[in-house]
């Protein structure tokens, strides 16, 4: 067999060693960024911890939020508005079944509650002043006044500024002090569950949300009362009711506090 013919310039080489193979089994990890990301683009089983969600609604800037666990939040666009709140577990044990939940921090973000559209009360005419001394608008008629009715029976003259003075001395309640109703017009807001409680990665984003009714109740109020008592009522299956129970303290606290019930539609 012939062998395998080699210049004369090559015979005295040495053949090429391939060069070794790096040994170092340490690899350089990226830094771990915060993904960009928006909250509909995801799938439903991503999950988020609560400083992606920031990250996503300040834009990285400085919130001012205090309260870590606070479940009504705002956004950089727009800080004195409500833009997306967190469901921890356990705290809204209606949130399922009705989508209710209820708050006692950051109350300031919720909207406005619309005045209930009420029929002006008929005005008793007493006697018309007609007079050219005082025109009216009407053609230099003097228009009907408005008349109010004292305790001791005598007429006393007084426009709707009157009223509404009477009615705050007296301690009444005027429309602008609406305490439950429908909400103004606002923008949807986003809605994050916590779905485990061992790992910061922990919230599920569950869709965009409007307020469809809204209910503040007072401190030590019995209407608080019921409402704390059934906040914390549990029926099973069978239709048992059963109530949380709660540390006498934590109960005493829970009353000191005004609190909203927020009924929640998806948008």
């Amino acid at each position: 067999m012939a062998s395998r013919y080699i210049p004369p310039h090559l015979r005295n080489k040495k053949p090429t060693e391939p060069a070794p193979e790096t040994t170092n089994t340490q690899s350089a990890k990226p830094s771990f960024e915060a993904p960009t990301w928006y909250p509909q683009e995801r799938s439903g089983d991503d999950l988020y911890t609560i400083q992606e969600m920031k990250s996503y609604f300040w834009k990285d800037e400085k919130t001012a939020e205090s309260t870590h666990n606070a479940t009504l939040r705002s956004a950089a666009e727009n800080p004195h508005r409500l833009a997306w709140v967190l469901l921890f577990n356990g705290a809204n044990p209606n949130w399922d079944s009705d989508g209710i939940i209820f708050v006692k921090s950051n109350l300031d973000l919720l909207p406005a509650i619309q005045a209930p559209v009420e029929e002006a009360p008929e005005i008793p005419v007493i006697a018309a002043n007609i007079t050219e001394d005082e025109p009216g608008e009407e053609g230099g008629v003097m228009l009907t006044t408005y008349l109010q009715a004292t305790d001791d029976g005598e007429d006393t003259k007084g426009g709707p500024e009157k009223q509404q003075e009477s009615s705050e001395a007296s301690g009444q309640s005027t429309p602008s002090e609406t305490k439950q109703g429908v909400p103004v017009n606002h923008l949807p807001i986003a809605i994050f569950s916590q779905t485990i409680q061992w790992t910061n990665r922990c919230f599920k984003f569950n869709g965009w949300y409007k307020i469809a009714r809204l209910e503040l109740v007072e401190p030590n109020s019995k209407e608080l009362e019921r409402m704390l008592k059934k906040k914390w009522e549990t029926v099973d299956r069978y239709g048992r009711v059963s109530s949380k129970h709660r540390d006498v303290s934590k109960w005493e606290e829970s009353m000191s506090y005004r609190w909203a019930v927020v009924k929640m539609e998806k948008d």
